[in-house]
């Protein structure tokens, strides 16, 4: 399933009022499928596959920042699943964003690197890095949550 939250500030001292709240995911979601042996001996066994999807911008959010968010939360999701973290900013005025993979999605095939340069191009820029974390970054930064949803779209969602 995925998810889309527009969860927007409109009230705050901290905060500036219309920014998205922080760590609040705008795109979330598992993509799995699932299969069942309907026949021979393994008549009733199911087995299933998927990846974890984080995809968040942070208003503000500095490179450095965002490579240590993504490693945060990577880390916090653990490894039991594949997972994607991908985290956009715009500060200091252009648009960046930052990805992590952990293990399990690597053996999966979905590598940071890739999807980072999906994302940058929409952001119209470029990037690159490792297939466990990559950071790129645009020009345009009016398009960070339709970079967030290329990376869910390529990772199958």
């Amino acid at each position: 399933g995925v998810g889309y939250l527009d969860a927007r500030i409109t009230k705050d001292t901290t905060y500036a009022v219309g920014n998205r709240l922080p760590a609040v995911p705008a795109f979330s979601g598992s993509v799995w499928t699932t299969y069942q042996f309907q026949e021979g001996p393994l008549r009733g066994l199911g087995i299933g596959a998927g990846v974890t999807y984080v995809g968040v911008h942070v208003a503000g959010g500095a490179p450095d920042d965002l490579r240590q968010m993504v490693t945060d939360t990577r880390a916090q999701l653990g490894e039991e699943r594949p997972t994607v973290v991908a985290l956009t900013g715009d500060g200091p005025g252009k648009p960046v964003i930052v990805i992590a993979t952990n293990e399990a999605a690597r053996a999966k095939g979905v590598k940071a690197g890739a999807l980072v340069r999906v994302a940058a191009q929409v952001l119209g820029g470029g990037g690159g890095g490792k297939d466990d974390l990559a950071q790129g970054g645009g020009q345009d930064a009016t398009k960070v949550e339709d970079a967030l949803a290329a990376v869910e779209r390529e990772i199958g969602g």
